[in-house]
């Protein structure tokens, strides 16, 4: 195993870990979007997750957000299971393209909205009513959820591209010029 040649790198995504909270396949996506090294300098998420197992890293599975939750046992499909709702091959074909700028179905069709319920779930448990969640603890876990890096976004920030969508949209220097007046 040649680790001198990726330590910056194995640095760097023991460093984001810690302090984002974030996982391997973040990381690297967030590190690859913004070339912040060369490809020859990186290893893959299975890779990291290889050196995590082995001790390699100066990082622990508990470190990660997920590797903890997760069984390795696969699940068992129930024979007589309801159908509810449609059946999502039913569903607009455009949809997959996640073209369209805030889609209503975008969510329940990659079960978006349940990741993201999961996000606030690592700072806020569930079952605990919100009013007795302070603000400040609110403010914390969306700065830290709208600045974590996404897969689905292709590892940009949500600000990010929520704001480049709505430059695309608006002409900020009309609607200045209109407010002004």
């Amino acid at each position: 195993m040649r680790i001198g040649a990726i330590e910056s790198f194995i640095n760097w995504i023991e460093s984001k870990i810690l302090a984002n909270r974030c996982s391997f396949d973040a990381a690297i996506g967030y590190a690859k979007h913004k070339e912040l090294f060369v490809r020859n300098e990186m290893v893959c998420t299975k890779t990291l997750y290889n050196y995590l197992h082995k001790g390699v890293l100066g990082i622990k599975a508990i470190d990660l957000p997920l590797v903890v939750r997760r069984s390795q046992r696969k699940s068992i499909s129930r024979k007589h299971k309801q159908e509810l709702g449609k059946s999502i091959e039913l569903h607009d074909s455009n949809i997959e393209m996640r073209e369209e700028f805030g889609h209503w179905e975008l969510d329940t069709v990659r079960r978006t909205k349940e990741r993201h319920n999961g996000l606030l779930r690592r700072c806020i448990p569930k079952g605990m009513p919100i009013k007795s969640v302070s603000e400040e603890t609110i403010q914390q876990t969306l700065q830290w959820c709208n600045n974590l890096s996404r897969k689905l976004l292709n590892y940009r920030i949500p600000l990010d591209v929520f704001l480049e969508e709505v430059n695309r949209i608006i002409d900020f220097d009309a609607v200045q010029f209109h407010i002004a007046i």
